[in-house]
């Protein structure tokens, strides 16, 4: 049985349980959304030409590969695709073929900064326009998790798991080593939230999936950043290499490698993404090296929309904060913006949430956002920052991060109305 906790007054859902039963639940939470992901995924498949058979023999081979690695995925998608009315093999090949969106120029810029009391991990996510879907989810045998996607992909583009671990990715450099199939980026973190439990954990696992060439990321390659309380890391990886570095001072990234061997391993990139990931690079790492870095200094520095390739552009879909203090006996929080965070507000969900507001699962809230942006309605920060300090004082209390989520949800809403 699996167990959504609803709220009638807050409409708050989390999901755990068993595997096919938390899909379908989510898949009803998502509905249409998810539906559409996958028929858009579907009729770019065919406008492209790509070759049905060429696209079941991948999902062969994801399903091999998944029901030895995590095999609790495939008893997902089986109640995802029941829930969303999809064919499982249509559900399961979209979760297999993750190359088919358009290069952009812009990309995902990530970063982490140390401190003596705490770290702050963060990620301005660009990626294809579509709802985003915050969730908690643990499945019965795994560790639980906060992550957030687009609607319809079952792995998460960053999270923050029970144990403390955090972990953000961003596309790496363009590269040669290409896979025919295997798991995502999106897929490996959710493999590292749900089996990791530190940084130690989540290394050895990145290096088990690359050695045993099941690791996919189409024409890129793939940037870690990982963090727990204690220790904090950088990865850069492709298909049948990667490299580390130990984090310990403060570290931005954007989309090439600079790992001396992985740079190595770049195959051409165009001149405009070159500019786009070292001029992103550069604004980054000159703002988290300002004096009073702070968790509201972070949620400033992820609306900089500054230059020709910003840190939050037109692609900006989602943001994500997240606090590892240094003391044990302080939780963990995450501070999560659906859709650019100039057009929307941060939500704060503390670790020992087993449940976030529906209106951030179903993609509503990033809905409202994408309409003030597409109408250039800008949101009045002031008051939610100054709130945001008092909840991070009183260690996320539940019933605070609840009322602050509606606040934002009625405040978001008024303004596209009545907009």
């Amino acid at each position: 049985m699996c167990h959504v906790y609803w709220d009638i007054m807050k409409e708050s859902v989390g999901l755990a349980g068993k595997a096919e039963d938390v899909g379908f639940e989510y898949g009803c939470i998502l509905g249409e959304r998810a539906r559409s992901a996958v028929r858009t995924f579907e009729k770019t498949c065919r406008e492209r030409g790509y070759d049905p058979d060429i696209l079941a023999r991948k999902r062969l081979r994801f399903e091999e590969i998944v029901s030895g690695l995590a095999p609790w995925w495939i008893e997902e998608y089986r109640g995802f695709a029941r829930a969303i009315d999809v064919d499982e093999e249509r559900f399961s090949t979209y979760q297999a073929v993750r190359d088919v969106s358009p290069g952009f120029l812009t990309g995902c810029t990530s970063y982490i900064v140390r401190s003596s009391d705490s770290m702050l991990i963060h990620k301005n996510r660009d990626f294809t326009v579509g709802p985003q879907s915050l969730f908690v989810k643990q499945i019965e045998g795994t560790y639980g998790y906060i992550g957030s996607v687009e609607a319809g992909n079952t792995g998460t583009a960053y999270f923050l798991n029970e144990k403390g671990l955090c972990c953000v990715s961003n596309t790496g450099s363009p590269t040669n080593d290409l896979a025919p199939a295997g798991i995502t980026e999106h897929l490996v973190m959710r493999l590292l939230a749900e089996t990791c439990s530190d940084c130690d954990e989540a290394l050895d696992m990145i290096r088990s999936v690359v050695s045993d060439g099941i690791f996919t990321s189409a024409s890129f390659g793939v940037i870690f950043l990982i963090a727990d309380r204690e220790s904090a890391m950088v990865v850069e990886a492709t298909r049948s290499s990667m490299e580390f570095a130990q984090i310990s001072e403060n570290a931005a990234r954007a989309n090439l490698f600079l790992l001396q061997g992985m740079k190595e391993q770049e195959g051409e990139i165009s001149e405009k993404r070159e500019q786009s990931s070292v001029q992103r690079l550069a604004r980054c790492s000159q703002r988290i090296a300002e004096n009073g870095m702070s968790l509201r200094r972070a949620q400033e520095i992820s609306r900089d929309a500054k230059g020709e390739f910003p840190l939050c552009g037109e692609r900006t879909v989602s943001a994500m904060n997240v606090l590892l203090p240094a003391d044990p006996g302080i939780p963990p929080a995450v501070w999560y913006c659906a859709g650019s965070p100039r057009y929307s507000c941060y939500i704060p969900v503390s670790s020992r949430s087993h449940s976030v507001p529906r209106f951030c699962a179903d993609g509503s809230l990033w809905e409202i956002s994408r309409s003030l942006q597409e109408r250039n309605i800008r949101i009045d920060h002031a008051e939610w920052d100054a709130r945001m300090l008092e909840i991070s004082k009183q260690e996320y209390s539940e019933e605070l991060c609840s009322a602050y989520a509606d606040d934002v949800y009625t405040y978001m809403k008024a303004e596209a109305d009545v907009s």
